[in-house]
């Protein structure tokens, strides 16, 4: 086997892109990485970029929970649901809470997205606690 890529993964390497070694001395092919490996340094499991994005991803789903969380506080499923009210004037508590949780999301994005363009443009890494913790309250 002609190896040209080692990257680190759960449990053992991906070779060249596409297959995967165990970390097993009975692979057939775990004698042939060890070799590259003495002479070679494998990538990362994940390069910055990935672990950036999984940051990102942490803190979204994160702020959808607390969200979400807020809206099931109040007898709806989700925000989804109660933003849906917001132009219905039928019911008007009803609409009244769409409104005031339609614009409550709309800060809490734009608060979480401000904090990690200035991460992303050379601030501290915020955590999600950091987030949550910053996030507006509903008014």
């Amino acid at each position: 086997m002609n190896i040209e890529t080692v990257k680190i993964q759960s449990g053992g390497w991906l070779v060249n892109g596409s297959l995967s070694v165990p970390n097993d001395p009975s692979n057939r092919y775990y004698k042939e990485v060890q070799t590259w490996l003495e002479t070679n340094t494998p990538d990362p499991e994940f390069t910055q970029a990935e672990l950036d994005q999984q940051k990102i991803s942490a803190i979204e789903a994160a702020l959808q929970a607390e969200l979400d969380k807020e809206a099931v506080s109040l007898g709806y499923d989700s925000i989804n649901t109660v933003v849906s009210y917001a132009d219905e004037p039928a019911v008007v508590q009803f609409q009244t809470d769409g409104q005031s949780f339609r614009a409550w999301r709309s800060l809490v994005w734009e608060y979480a997205y401000t904090q990690l363009a200035m991460w992303q443009g050379g601030g501290s890494e915020p955590t999600v606690d950091d987030i949550i913790f910053g996030m507006p309250t509903r008014t």
